[in-house]
């Protein structure tokens, strides 16, 4: 009788520390949660309000960037609400309908914000290796707005399989947000997502990123006779955007699909790393403002006029040093500068 009253007593202490640490998770979580919504919407916010008041950020590299915004606002408010409600009460509370809501809305903006990552390389790409066919492809507002529109349709196709009978939309309790759902049945849609698509974009970001790199610090060499010190300061900088853009697309949305992809092929993982996977990728509606704009330098002087009251007027050769900086995007360098004014990169 001893023996069990002990036991018991066991139970209850073990029970209240495995109830603290869960109290204790939920509330970290939602922390991590609210600041990855705050962030996410404010930060794209204020660089859709600037590209919007600046008439020097109206271009069309930077149409790319405005649209990669709207995607990330659309999921802070849109999606990632649900997800906080479903840490909060750890269970989906909502009907099945807002289930294949969330689900449809995580797949739509999810795959257009990687696909405008892939197009803003892409136009970066052309902008500084190949300018003299720039205009061909991205000379138009209105060939950009298509290019973006077709994100967007891309990211539809992508959240609607369930519809054509492959996968269901169900809650993921690790996940804690509700996904489309495939099992070994339906592994040829998820090679073509998860392998074909995600590798895909990965592989079109580094290829166009390093082939800019190349290209600018070649450019570095042939000026080096005049600015040796610039030139090799500008490389780090070169070489720091150029890792900072990678390295972020890779960590945010890479561990979500080996996650995935791990679970579709019978897998296991541990709890925490669908948790951190997660995290990683609402956390990345975050960290575009500071990679896609804050880092840009034509931004971040707009950035810099919001918080100081400033009118928005610039002079003209002002404008045309920003018109030069923004072809370049964030790679601020002597060598693209150059390259662009002998171009007549607009």
């Amino acid at each position: 009788m001893e023996w069990t009253t002990t036991q018991t007593s066991g139970d209850s202490a073990d029970n209240k520390v495995s109830s603290h640490y869960q109290r204790t998770r939920v509330i970290v979580e939602m922390i991590f949660c609210a600041v990855i919504i705050f962030t996410s919407f404010t930060g794209n916010a204020l660089v859709v309000f600037v590209a919007c008041k600046d008439s020097t950020l109206r271009t069309t590299t930077n149409i790319f960037i405005q649209n990669l915004a709207l995607t990330d606002i659309s999921m802070a408010i849109f999606n990632m609400p649900f997800w906080m409600a479903s840490i909060y009460h750890d269970n989906w509370i909502f009907s099945q309908l807002v289930c294949e809501y969330q689900a449809v809305t995580l797949f739509t903006f999810g795959s257009a914000s990687i696909l405008t990552m892939a197009l803003i390389s892409i136009n970066r790409y052309f902008k500084i290796v190949h300018p003299q066919i720039y205009h061909n492809y991205f000379g138009s507002k209105v060939i950009v707005c298509i290019y973006c529109l077709l994100s967007w349709v891309v990211g539809v196709i992508f959240a609607t399989p369930p519809i054509y009978g492959w996968g269901n939309y169900q809650y993921h309790r690790k996940f804690m947000t509700c996904s489309v759902l495939w099992d070994l049945k339906h592994i040829s849609f998820v090679a073509i997502f998860l392998g074909g698509f995600v590798n895909a974009v990965t592989i079109t970001i580094f290829v166009c990123y390093y082939k800019i790199y190349r290209e600018v610090k070649q450019s570095s060499r042939n000026v080096a006779a005049y600015a040796n010190n610039v030139t090799s300061e500008t490389d780090i900088k070169i070489l720091k955007s150029t890792f900072t853009v990678v390295c972020g697309y890779i960590i945010c949305w890479m561990p979500v699909s080996v996650v995935c992809l791990t679970e579709t092929l019978g897998g296991f993982l541990p709890q925490a790393c669908y948790g951190v996977a997660i995290f990683l990728m609402y956390s990345s509606c975050c960290i575009n403002p500071i990679i896609y704009g804050i880092l840009n330098p034509q931004f971040r002087r707009a950035f810099i006029q919001v918080f100081k009251c400033k009118s928005f007027h610039h002079d003209n050769s002002s404008n045309q040093d920003e018109r030069q900086e923004n072809a370049s995007a964030t790679l601020p360098s002597l060598a693209i500068r150059r390259i662009a004014s002998a171009n007549k990169i607009s």
